[in-house]
């Protein structure tokens, strides 16, 4: 299929959803957000603490030795252990329908910076992923290759079972998706749709651990990527 062209980035947009639908640790106090802010049901979760907010859409851990798993109690559903290894997770629900993806945000927390993105669906069952570090990272469809703000250490996130928009809604929503924005050490490139997959990529400063989950209602792939002190100092 082909894609289509997104939008620059819209400072500020949607803070509320990445609060509400994926409540942490701790409020952001520095975000970045691309969607119109539908509400969405939030995943109960300890008091957050202060940090900006900043919206979006526009690797292979380098030398550094990989920190140990960090274990967080009270964290948002999901693994509660970070890891760098790659990931696969296969849609739980396959004949349901997750939609078309509608917006992406990631917003900084006290001990990780967390990447959300929503779908036009309600069941984040029915959507499966993968994360690989890479070296380099490619657009798909045309293949060009993705250069992130800060060299070479970059995750693929390609959530699979996704769909193309089916509504002037869902078609408003994804053209007006950002393809890129940074918050303090991570960069995100938002690749868009293609073939059945949505796909993000994500640079770092340094190699980092992280984990990934899917929510409902609003159906959503969330990662956290573990910030570098806390992978230092946390570990148990």
């Amino acid at each position: 299929m082909k894609r289509m062209n997104r939008i620059s980035i819209a400072a500020g947009l949607a803070m509320p959803l990445l609060l509400a639908s994926c409540a942490s640790t701790s409020s952001p106090s520095e975000s970045v957000s691309a969607e119109p802010t539908p509400a969405a049901s939030a995943a109960p979760n300890p008091t957050p603490t202060t940090e900006n907010t900043i919206s979006s859409p526009e690797p292979a851990p380098g030398s550094a030795t990989p920190a140990p798993s960090v274990e967080r109690p009270g964290s948002p559903p999901g693994p509660d252990t970070f890891s760098d290894k790659d990931l696969e997770q296969k849609p739980e629900a396959p004949k349901d329908n997750p939609g078309s993806v509608i917006s992406w945000q990631i917003a900084k927390h006290p001990d990780f910076t967390r990447l959300v993105v929503t779908f036009s669906g309600d069941n984040g069952k029915a959507l499966g992923y993968t994360t690989k570090s890479v070296k380099e990272a490619f657009e798909m469809g045309r293949g060009e290759e993705i250069k992130g703000d800060f060299g070479k250490i970059l995750i693929d996130l390609n959530i699979s079972h996704t769909d193309y928009p089916t509504s002037e809604k869902e078609l408003e929503a994804y053209n007006d998706i950002p393809k890129q924005g940074k918050i303090e050490g991570v960069w995100v490139y938002f690749d868009g749709f293609y073939e059945g997959n949505t796909h993000l990529v994500i640079n770092t400063t340094t190699p980092r651990q992280y984990r990934v989950f899917t929510l409902d209602n609003p159906a959503r792939v969330v990662m956290d990527i573990d910030h570098p002190i806390t992978a230092a100092t946390n570990t148990k």
